[in-house]
């Protein structure tokens, strides 16, 4: 049996860099997931136990549901905006034109791992704005 909140951050993880497991919610039915985080950056200088506190808490923020997710919200949001944009992109609100330029945009910035390692100069950061449709509404909600 798995227990929430249970955070795995020895033995078994990463040699290059700080990694853990985290099990953030309790199944409904069937077995919970333990959800591996990798940490990029860490520009505040978190101690471990806060960065994985704060990864939980964000865990109990999804809008949609009253107990713990197994991801963070942020995740859930933009697994719920990919999902939406294709749906747009299915009904053809969106021009072909405008998706190779999306598309050759992400082409540019995939990087290559180095020994497992991967540093924040090789992570980029692309603003995509949301279509017109979307823009103004609870699109996560």
């Amino acid at each position: 049996m798995q227990v929430v909140l249970t955070v795995i951050d020895t033995d078994i993880l990463s040699r290059n860099g700080f990694d853990f497991y985290l099990n953030s919610h309790a199944a409904i039915q069937g077995t919970s997931r333990p959800i591996l985080y990798q940490i990029l950056h860490d520009e505040i200088g978190f101690i471990s136990d806060d960065i994985q506190q704060l990864a939980y808490y964000l865990c109990h923020t999804v809008v949609r549901c009253i107990k713990s997710a197994a991801v963070p919200t942020r995740v859930h949001y933009a697994a719920d905006c990919v999902a939406l944009g294709l749906n747009l992109e299915h009904e053809g609100h969106i021009a072909n034109d405008q998706q190779s330029i999306v598309a050759s945009e992400f082409d540019e910035y995939l990087f290559d791992e180095k020994d497992g390692v991967v540093t924040l100069d090789d992570v980029q950061t692309i603003k995509i704005d949301f279509h017109p449709l979307i823009e103004n509404t609870m699109w996560f909600a």
